[in-house]
């Protein structure tokens, strides 16, 4: 992963996913900008995000996932599910960057995690998850340039481990589509190779 990071000096962290949470355990930290997540830092999975720790979740993991959206009506869990299906066959996710969106977001998790998770600023990290929907899992296109805030691969399943996957984050604005899917193949690379290693132990 360190590897990885300095090739395309990007920022590279692991992701494992702890109840209904996914906590940072690991980054690597080669990008323009500097690292601003903390080790140690949970993010409640809430839909859209999270979706790679569903691809291999049973039913009832799926459900309490849909569940946690502030908007648990039809339309938004057949989105909900669309976007998990586009998840599973790609295998991987993409979040564009929308930098007032975004802001919002990790402002309401601090407020979160400083309030000892507190009702209130669940319903507010809850609105702010969701508002991100229409940024997530984007189609790559041929002669499009993509501005990403992050892309996420899923670590295949091993025994006696939890689900665990890769971020990627500070990668340049305006990256065409064959550099987005260079960054996509190293991330999948390394998740197979982490895998396997974790399959010979």
């Amino acid at each position: 992963m360190e590897d990885l990071s300095a090739a395309f000096t990007i920022d590279c962290s692991v992701l494992v996913k702890i109840g209904s949470d996914a906590v940072q355990v690991l980054t690597a930290n080669s990008g323009q900008g500097s690292e601003t997540v903390p080790l140690g830092h949970r993010q409640p999975i809430i839909p859209p995000l999270g979706a790679v720790f569903m691809v291999g979740a049973t039913p009832a993991e799926i459900e309490a996932w849909m569940q946690r959206a502030p908007d648990d009506s039809q339309d938004r869990r057949t989105l909900h599910g669309r976007l998990l299906a586009t998840v599973r066959d790609r295998g991987y996710s993409l979040l564009t960057a929308e930098p007032e969106l975004l802001q919002r977001h990790q402002a309401v998790l601090t407020e979160f995690e400083r309030s000892d998770r507190l009702p209130r600023q669940e319903r507010d990290v809850r609105q702010a998850t969701a508002a991100l929907v229409d940024l997530f899992c984007p189609d790559l296109v041929v002669g499009r340039r993509y501005d990403l805030a992050s892309i996420v691969v899923p670590v295949p399943a091993t025994a006696d481990l939890p689900p665990m996957a890769l971020r990627m984050t500070g990668m340049p604005k305006s990256a065409p589509t064959e550099q987005v899917e260079s960054w996509i193949h190293g991330l999948r690379r390394v998740a197979a190779a982490a895998a396997a290693a974790g399959t010979s132990e």
